[in-house]
């Protein structure tokens, strides 16, 4: 029984570090592991690049399941760009190494779904997710085992309580389409959403898609607009056909990516798919069978503009923003140097008005005491007058006193105010010159785009030209190839002459021993040879190889026993080992076609594997060059004439 919104456990990021280290970190030394725990938690925390880094560093050191772990960075496309082949290519390495999940993987691959589902099934019963979530994946499609969407729902619930992103999104699926239970579009966006949240851009596709149509949640176009943006920015480039779509309100119902789109979510299945640019449109019929076409392909300018360095883009606008702002500040500012410029105007009036009214008092001042003098002095009513104009007089000059020191508070608030001008203008003037070095750095973040732009188209020229080379030396590798074969024909006819001359002289001389009595093998030499023969077809080759070494320090004429160690040496990797074996071989009898046909094909796999290098990407780990086994014939038998098998 799922449990459904609200009442599924969270579960504890320790126990969950727990699971994945007890199957991962198994044999592993104890400063890989601290390495690894480090690298796991760095990855769900969604840091993929520390994540990464570590990884590459362990592959490096052979950790196997670092190159499992690089492998899935690769497939889901987490940290770094989804590519399919440089996924398959870590889980073979990581299989050679004896990780397990990585051989089921390998298993699956081939077509081998039986070994996949016991490997998997084995790995699932230790609490794996990846384990649990391919078996799920395996009962979903049938493969290998009858389809039963009962067990695919068990397996890919029990994968999502473990935090399994991708096993999220297949069981949201199934009860989105109503696969082995009835159809629950609100359990389905309980589960999308969950695996959303981790950046799983699948479920954040469907997510999007149940917000704009309101189905099993309430419609909402801002989180679909927010849910498809997050799909792309996540590695789904099909989102951006679908947000056109809905932005020209065209987008129709089917559109959801349902269980098993493993190429889009990232599962085992996209191993064979690595490109993932469309989407796929699927309409219900009434079986619950879904048919599916393509959408137009996205617009090139969107996809030139997705190209755009974020960092760039997002300083682009911060300096918009931040100009604005200025723009803002200046006009406020201009506002108030305008204000302070008609209080100014308005001082200087008032000023002068008082200056005025100064003059007329004192010219009254003088009328009156001009007046005064020509009255005479016995008129009680004059001097009256004339004391009470004197009183006036002493009231105008402190009057005139208080406007005076007025005046000079105003002229002291004028070249204050004067000085607060100044200050404006400068500053008015430092904002200019930033804004217009705002606009400068602008125009060369542009100019860098450019650039980038051509360096990307550069480089998709050399992949181009690289790849022809690469062809080219692929044909002139057939070509040696049929050369080579050529030439073993021609050494296979002398040889049979050779065999003919012998067969006449041995029919003339048949009273006389026969001459390669001369150089028999002695019959030690032939058990002990058959011993270490025997050695190596039982898988038994560290005793079959210091047997052929103590055969060749006792009979060192036998250039077979230098073959038979060249060929061990060659499947366990060890190249140069087996290239100075089979030379060895040759200069004892230049005769042994076996020898020379061994010889040759060693040496053209490690000058193929030279081009190969050269247009290979250089932040990969490149295996190293004796890493690849080398199958090459050996003698089955030696007989005491020393002829061989």
């Amino acid at each position: 029984m799922v449990q459904g919104p609200g009442q599924y456990p969270s579960v504890k990021r320790t126990a969950l570090l727990a699971a994945l280290l007890a199957s991962l970190l198994a044999g592993v030394p104890a400063n890989a592991a601290s390495e690894t725990d480090i690298a796991l938690q760095a990855y769900h925390d969604g840091d993929f690049p520390a994540a990464i880094k570590i990884w590459r560093k362990l592959a490096a050191a052979d950790n196997p399941d670092a190159q499992y772990a690089l492998g899935v960075a690769y497939l889901k496309g987490r940290g770094i760009r989804r590519d399919a082949r440089k996924a398959g290519r870590w889980f073979e390495v990581a299989a050679k190494a004896g990780q397990p999940l990585a051989k089921a993987l390998i298993a699956y691959r081939s077509g081998d779904f039986k070994t996949a589902i016991v490997r998997w099934r084995s790995e699932a019963q230790q609490d794996n997710s990846d384990a649990q979530y391919a078996l799920g994946l395996i009962y979903l499609k049938g493969q290998g085992v009858a389809k039963h969407l009962g067990h695919a729902l068990q397996w890919f619930e029990t994968a999502s309580k473990a935090g399994n992103t991708t096993a999220m999104f297949n069981l949201g699926g199934m009860y989105w389409e109503g696969l082995g239970v009835p159809s629950n579009p609100a359990q389905a966006v309980y589960w999308w959403k969950l695996a959303a949240k981790k950046r799983e851009p699948a479920s954040q596709f469907n997510l999007a898609l149940a917000y704009y149509f309101g189905r099993g949640v309430p419609r909402n176009l801002n989180q679909a607009s927010l849910w498809l943006s997050m799909s792309e920015t996540n590695g789904y480039l099909g989102a951006r056909s679908v947000m056109g779509l809905m932005q020209r309100g065209m987008l129709i119902g089917g559109l959801h990516l349902a269980p098993g789109d493993d190429a889009v979510a990232g599962g085992i299945t996209a191993l064979d798919t690595p490109h993932h640019e469309s989407i796929a449109v699927r309409t219900r019929t009434p079986d619950q069978k879904t048919t599916t076409t393509v959408t137009k392909p996205v617009d090139a300018k969107q996809l030139e503009s997705s190209l755009r360095p974020q960092k760039y883009t997002d300083q682009l606008r911060a300096l918009e923003k931040r100009n604005l702002q200025l723009i803002d500040e200046l006009r406020k500012q201009t506002g108030q140097l305008e204000n302070l410029s008609s209080a100014h105007t308005l001082i200087k009036s008032t000023n002068a008005a008082l200056t005025n009214e100064n003059k007329i008092l004192h010219e009254r001042t003088t009328v009156l005491q001009g007046q005064l003098d020509t009255k005479t002095k016995d008129d009680s009513a004059f001097n009256i007058q004339l004391e009470n104009l004197n009183i006036a007089y002493a009231a105008l000059e402190a009057t005139n006193l208080a406007l005076l020191n007025e005046k000079k508070s105003l002229q002291t608030t004028n070249h204050n105010l004067h000085s607060q001008i100044s200050k404006l203008e400068s500053s008015r003037l430092t904002r200019e010159e930033n804004a217009r070095a705002l606009t400068t750095q602008v125009e060369n973040l542009t100019s860098q785009q450019s650039t980038y732009a051509a360096s990307r188209n550069e480089l998709k020229n050399q992949n181009k030209q690289l790849e022809k080379r690469l062809d080219e030396q692929r044909l002139d590798t057939e070509l040696l190839e049929t050369e080579n074969a050529g030439l073993l024909n021609r050494l296979q006819l002398l040889e049979q002459k050779h065999v003919a001359v012998l067969a006449r002289a041995a029919s003339k001389n048949a009273g006389k021993a026969v001459a390669l009595q001369e150089g028999s093998v002695p019959t030690d030499a032939v058990d002990r040879f058959g011993a270490a023969r025997q050695l190596s077809a039982d898988g038994r080759l560290e005793e079959a190889i210091e047997a052929y070494q103590a055969l060749m320090r006792d009979f060192p004429q036998l250039p077979q026993s230098y073959n038979n160690l060249a060929a061990l040496f060659a499947a366990g990797g060890d190249l140069e080992q087996a290239e100075a074996r089979l030379r060895r071989g040759l200069e004892l009898d230049n005769n042994y076609r076996t020898v020379r046909q061994n010889l040759s094909t060693l040496l053209i796999y490690r000058a193929s594997r030279v081009y190969r290098e050269a247009v290979d990407e250089q932040d990969d780990v490149r295996e190293s060059e004796n890493s690849r086994s080398i199958p090459l014939l050996e003698f089955e038998r030696l007989t005491s004439t020393g002829q061989a098998d």
